[in-house]
C-alpha cells in the first residue's frame, strides 16, 4: 500500500501539468450530444471550450481531433503571353482572328434600303410601243347576225412622272381606222391618271382628245379608259396595255356620242 502511494502521486502531478488537447477536437459525451471546438483550458473538473462551455470529465465518451480542411490549391499558372509581331507580318490567332479597328476619322459605312417596287416607279419615265385590236362589230337584227369588222392600228409614246401609287401619264398616240372603204388616222393626245393597286397592275383613266384625217380635218374629244394595265419584269420596264376610248363630241356626226365609235387597242411598250 505504501508503494503505491507515490505512484498515484506521480500520477496525480502528470494530469495537473498535462497540456490540454490542441486545435479543435469532436467531443461525444455520453448523453449522445457532439460538441466541437477547442479547449482553451482545462480545470480539475473538465475541459473549457472557446464556447464557453465545460465538458466534465465525466461526461466524455471520447474526444477525437476534428478533420482539418483539404489544403487550398493554387491555381494553375497563366499561359505565356504571345510573343510580339514582326514588323510587316500579320498576327497570328487561333480560331476566328477579331475584327480590324475602325479608325476615329473613318466615316461609317452607308445603309442602302432596299428599294420596293413603288419607289422604282417613283421619277420620270419614258415609254415607247405599238399596239392593234380587231373590232368584229356584231350585231344582231332577230336571227341575223351582222359583222361590221374594223381594225386599228397605232403606236405610241409616253412620258410619265411617277408618285409610287399614282403615275400621271402623257400620251402622244397615232392610231390607223380601217371599217370596210372607210380609213381615217387619228392623231390623238391621251392623259392619263394611273393608279398602281399592285406591282404588275394598273388602272388608268384619262381625256382623249384627237385630230381626225379622214380625208378632211375634223376633231373629237372623250373619255379614255385603261381597265388592264400589266406590267413585267425585274424594274416593270415591259407593259401591256388595253386602252378603250369614247369620242362623245366632234365636228362631224361620225364623231359624236350618237355614232357608237369606240377606239380600242391591246398594246406592249417597254418602259424606259
Amino acid at each position: 500500500m505504501l508503494r503505491l502511494t507515490p505512484v498515484a502521486i506521480a500520477l496525480c502531478a502528470l494530469t495537473a501539468f498535462a497540456e490540454p488537447p490542441a486545435g479543435p477536437q469532436v467531443i461525444h459525451t455520453r448523453d449522445g450530444r457532439e460538441l466541437r471546438g477547442t479547449v482553451t483550458s482545462e480545470t480539475a473538473q473538465g475541459y473549457v471550450l472557446d464556447t464557453g462551455e465545460t465538458v466534465l470529465f465525466s461526461d466524455i465518451q471520447d474526444m477525437l481531433p476534428a478533420e482539418s480542411p483539404p489544403p487550398a490549391v493554387a491555381p494553375p499558372p497563366p499561359p505565356p503571353p504571345m510573343p510580339a509581331p514582326e514588323p510587316g507580318t500579320q498576327p497570328v490567332y487561333e480560331g476566328t482572328p477579331p475584327p480590324p479597328e475602325r479608325s476615329p476619322d473613318e466615316p461609317l459605312p452607308e445603309e442602302h434600303p432596299v428599294p420596293d417596287w413603288r419607289s422604282e416607279r417613283r421619277g420620270f419615265h419614258w415609254s415607247i410601243g405599238a399596239g392593234g385590236m380587231v373590232d368584229p362589230g356584231l350585231t344582231s337584227a332577230g336571227t341575223t347576225l351582222t359583222f361590221n369588222v374594223a381594225g386599228f392600228v397605232g403606236a405610241m409614246g409616253t412620258l410619265r412622272w411617277g408618285f409610287g401609287w399614282l403615275d400621271l401619264v402623257g400620251e402622244l398616240m397615232p392610231m390607223g381606222y380601217f371599217k370596210g372603204n372607210t380609213r381615217a388616222l387619228f392623231v390623238g393626245f391621251n392623259p392619263q391618271m394611273r393608279v398602281n393597286f399592285a406591282k404588275f397592275y394598273s388602272l388608268g383613266v384619262g381625256l382623249y382628245s384627237a385630230v381626225v384625217l379622214s380625208p378632211g380635218v375634223d376633231f373629237c374629244i372623250g373619255p379614255s379608259f385603261s381597265p388592264a394595265i400589266f406590267r413585267f419584269g425585274p424594274a416593270g420596264e415591259h407593259e401591256i396595255r388595253l386602252w378603250f376610248a369614247q369620242p362623245v363630241i366632234g365636228t362631224t356626226p361620225s364623231l359624236s356620242a350618237n355614232s357608237g365609235l369606240m377606239l380600242m387597242m391591246l398594246s406592249y411598250s417597254y418602259v424606259f
